[in-house]
């Protein structure tokens, strides 16, 4: 891995000077550093900027600089040929980030010594259904939402798995959320959180006007179909919660385990659930 995209989120505070940081220690180290053209025009390292899409073809590995929806939004980007990433925490919560910015230099070094290993994250994919096409598929590290917007009124589902019609309620929502997600929204709906190695996707409905619907775990080869009696004009599909489609009557929403997985990078074994003691202890 010699090639190395840097993916900072250059809004927010001390972001710029740790990606600058980053860069003279990664050159010093003899890698080749990439950055999209924006980015590098505003770093003032404009030699170093790329078109977005000739970046991702050339880079070997990815480094996030900000917060976990940095890493997020550049799990999308690279998916595609499962380029191995780790996040530099600048934000709050730092669940998904491997290091913290004062980390950098020994990072380079592991990383330069292959100390280091690659940890897989499912992904999941969804699909809008439209008069009998599929649109362009939303892909999430973390959950597929269906919210219902602004509206006062709620969204009224059904849903199948594997074809069988599994639920049907009324509802503000619906979280469709892999393990690594189950510690971010799903987890404010009242999920269970879930070891982020496991195989598996989450069902968690947002405030259900149902006695009976329950968070519900299904294999990471289910197909989850959700259809609807009643879907208010606000109505959204998010992914990560930063892509988006608004829905219309008659859409079918399909939902499934992406293809392709995020490969993370680790530096060390490290104990999910002391991570979950530690993030968690403070908010």
């Amino acid at each position: 891995m010699r090639i190395v995209g840097l993916f900072p989120y250059i809004k927010r505070a001390r972001v710029a000077d740790v990606t600058l940081e980053l860069i003279a220690v990664l050159e010093s180290a003899g890698y080749d550093v990439l950055l999209e053209a924006e980015n590098a025009l505003e770093l003032g390292r404009k030699d170093l900027g790329y078109p977005l899409q000739e970046m991702l073809d050339r880079i070997e590995v990815g480094i996030a600089l900000g917060g976990d929806g940095t890493l997020l939004k550049a799990a999308r980007l690279l998916r595609r040929r499962q380029t191995p990433i780790f996040g530099v925490n600048l934000g709050h919560m730092g669940f998904l980030t491997e290091i913290d910015d004062h980390d950098i230099k020994e990072a380079v070094r592991r990383l330069q010594a292959g100390e280091f290993y690659l940890e897989d994250r499912i992904m999941v994919e969804a699909k809008v259904l439209r008069g009998g096409t599929a649109g362009e598929p939303l892909v999430g590290l973390n959950d597929i939402v269906i919210a219902k917007g602004a509206s006062p009124r709620m969204l009224r589902m059904e849903i199948r798995i594997d074809g069988h019609l599994t639920a049907g309620f009324a509802a503000d929502g619906l979280i469709v959320s892999t393990p690594t997600g189950s510690t971010a929204y799903s987890l404010s709906a009242g999920g269970p959180v879930l070891e982020p190695r496991l195989n598996v996707l989450m069902l968690t409905p947002i405030c259900a006007h149902s006695v009976f619907a329950r968070p519900l775990v299904v294999g990471r080869d289910a197909k989850i179909e959700i259809s609807f009696t009643s879907l208010p004009k606000q109505a959204m599909l998010t992914a990560d919660g930063q892509e988006g489609v608004r829905l219309q009557e008659g859409d079918v929403v399909s939902c499934y385990t992406a293809p392709q997985p995020t490969r993370l990078v680790r530096f060390q074994e490290r104990s999910f659930y002391d991570l979950l003691r530690e993030r968690f202890r403070d908010v």
